[in-house]
């Protein structure tokens, strides 16, 4: 089943499981993973400096190439468990990731496995060739979903934590906006055209879309009944765009 969703051409939303229902959170930009990436490096970077100036000074004799090769060496290993271990502990969490307020999950739209950990960033070798994430970084930006080559292999997508309706409601854009399905937009769009139909096109889906709305969301408002049972399926769609229509602009803001 796929949990992405794509409401615009600049945003795509995972539908994550929560129990019984779904929460739609924003896949995270290229842009929020690159300064979780650039703080993380930082706070693994400190300590290995630290300690190469500390050796520095306590053994002035070590030669500059072997000292360089050892810290990146030092580096590179610290910042793949770094992130290893935070990611698994921490639900898909660096404290960078953290600041940034995205985290990494499994692209099923459930908590990402240790194995899905594990895989994602021992790739990152991969993608950090041929330097400074030369490959990852070309890989997500050609991926619509700003996935690199871990990503992909592992099954793994990075989401922003909170989820999309609080995004919204601190932006004041009502919920209705971008809560409809795409049979929302196919009764929409049907209700739009249907005057510039042919006679028989026309009512030839209008029955088509009646039987498959009827069967997918059995109403339960007398009128839609009574339509629907009568065969008026023209004024059985009316009537349930206008019902809908009417829920999705009336609905409440969420307070969740």
């Amino acid at each position: 089943m796929n949990r992405i969703r794509q409401l615009d051409p600049f945003t795509a939303v995972l539908d994550m499981d929560a129990g019984d229902h779904t929460i739609a959170h924003r896949v995270a930009g290229l842009g929020a993973r690159i300064l979780a990436g650039i703080l993380d490096s930082l706070i693994v970077a400190f300590p290995i400096v630290g300690a190469g100036f500390l050796l520095l000074a306590a053994e002035k004799q070590t030669p500059v190439r072997e000292l360089i090769f050892a810290l990146s060496t030092g580096y590179l290993g610290s910042l793949l468990l770094y992130h290893t271990l935070f990611e698994i502990v921490v639900r898909g969490e660096t404290p960078g990731k953290s600041a940034c307020g995205i985290r990494v999950v499994s692209q099923t739209g459930r908590r990402a496995t240790a194995i899905q950990i594990l895989v994602r960033n021992l790739l990152r070798t991969i993608d950090w060739l041929p330097a400074i994430y030369g490959i990852g970084g070309l890989a997500s930006f050609l991926d619509k979903n700003a996935r690199r080559l871990g990503d992909r292999a592992a099954g793994t997508m990075v989401i922003y934590s909170d989820r999309i309706s609080h995004q919204l409601a601190r932006a004041h854009v009502p919920p209705s906006v971008y809560s409809t399905s795409e049979d929302g937009y196919l009764l929409e769009a049907m209700q739009m055209r249907a005057p510039a139909l042919g006679d028989e096109m026309r009512e030839s889906l209008t029955e088509q879309l009646a039987h498959h709305l009827f069967k997918v969301y059995p109403p339960d408002r007398p009128e839609l009944l009574s339509a629907y049972n009568s065969g008026r399926y023209a004024d059985f769609l009316r009537e349930l765009y206008r019902v809908e229509r009417e829920a999705a602009l009336d609905a409440p803001p969420e307070n969740e």
